[in-house]
C-alpha cells in the first residue's frame, strides 16, 4: 500500500505518489537568493523548500563558511527524499536523523505524508514550519496499490 498526497503550494500542485517529486511548481526560484538556488537546481530540489529550510536552520547567506553550510542542509534534504521518498520524512530527517525518521515510518507510515503524525513535538512543529513557510500544504487523499 502507497500513501498519495496532493501538495499545494503557491507556486503550484503536485500529486506525490511512490517516488517523492521533489520539484514542488515550476521551480524558478524567484525572489530566491542566487546561491540557493543554484544548490537546489544542482541537487534536484526546489528552491523555495530549500530556502525556507536553510532559513529555519539559521544558515546566514552573509559569511564564507555559508556556501559550506548550504551545500550540507541540501545535501541532507536530498539525502533525506532518497531514503525516506517523501518531502516531510526528509525534513524531519534533517533534524531527527535518518534513523529515527525510519523508526518512526515504520511504526506509523501517517508520518510520510502527514507532519502532524510526527512523534516528537519539536520535529513536527519544526517540519510544518519548513511546509508553511515554502507555501505548502498537504491532504493525504487515499491509497494506491
Amino acid at each position: 500500500m502507497r500513501i498519495r498526497l496532493i501538495v499545494v503550494s503557491a507556486i503550484g500542485v503536485v500529486a506525490l505518489s511512490g517516488a517523492a517529486v521533489v520539484a514542488l511548481g515550476s521551480g524558478t526560484g524567484a525572489g530566491i537568493p542566487e546561491e540557493v538556488a543554484h544548490e537546489a537546481k544542482y541537487q534536484g530540489l526546489d528552491p523555495y523548500l530549500l530556502g525556507v529550510l536553510v532559513e529555519r536552520e539559521g544558515v546566514s547567506l552573509d559569511h564564507t563558511g555559508s556556501a559550506t553550510e548550504l551545500r550540507s542542509a541540501a545535501r541532507r534534504l536530498r539525502r533525506g527524499i532518497d531514503r525516506h521518498q517523501t518531502v516531510v520524512g526528509a525534513i524531519a530527517a534533517t533534524r531527527a536523523g535518518d534513523e529515527q525518521v525510519s523508526r518512526w515510518l515504520a511504526d506509523d507510515p501517517v508520518v510520510a505524508t502527514s507532519a502532524e503524525a510526527i512523534p516528537d513535538p519539536e520535529v513536527r512543529e519544526f517540519v510544518l514550519g519548513v511546509l508553511a513557510g515554502a507555501g505548502v500544504s498537504s491532504t493525504p487523499t487515499g491509497t494506491d496499490r
